[in-house]
């Protein structure tokens, strides 16, 4: 029978104890069940108290864009916006939303508001690995400075607000 040297067992030991404690620290840093939806989404984008670097509520973020520059689509946060095309424009209303009849009167337009945040914010720009991805969460300061437990689960710890 061959026996391997001490330092390839304690190796081969320490990888798969690093292997295994990675794959149950990973379990616990999912945020949403499935695909995003706008409850989840809002779970933490509303909440400014439990977040407060988010700073302002996610209807007042959105509205504060109005008159900046629409970015291009490769740099985009929303490139399924209404407006998404219209790169180096400036934000109006009408970017994002769309006007239509009002059914009540049959005269009034109104602004068809919408809560869907996929219908903007594609899943690929919401979830996804960090640095094998475009995560826009991602991006944020909170990640820059390796906050991970203010989104993710620390293995049933403290922190984190999503699905899991």
């Amino acid at each position: 029978m061959h026996t391997l040297p001490l330092k390839y067992t304690l190796h081969l030991i320490l990888m798969a104890f690093l292997t295994l404690s990675s794959l149950s620290h990973a379990k616990g840093k999912q945020i949403f069940i499935g695909e995003p939806s706008e409850p989840q989404c809002r779970t933490c984008h509303d909440d400014i108290t439990a977040y407060p670097m988010l700073q302002k509520n996610n209807r007042d973020r959105h509205h504060q864009l109005i008159n900046s520059t629409i970015p291009p689509l490769f740099q985009s946060k929303a490139p399924n916006a209404v407006g998404a095309n219209n790169t180096g424009s400036p934000y109006q209303c009408l970017s994002c939303h769309v006007f239509r009849l009002d059914p009540a009167t049959g005269e009034r337009f109104i602004i068809e508001p919408f809560r869907n945040c996929l219908q903007c914010h594609p899943v690929s720009r919401v979830t996804g690995p960090p640095r094998r991805g475009n995560n826009v969460h991602h991006e944020t300061q909170t990640f820059q400075q390796r906050q991970c437990f203010v989104c993710h689960t620390r293995g049933g710890m403290r922190g984190g607000r999503g699905g899991r």
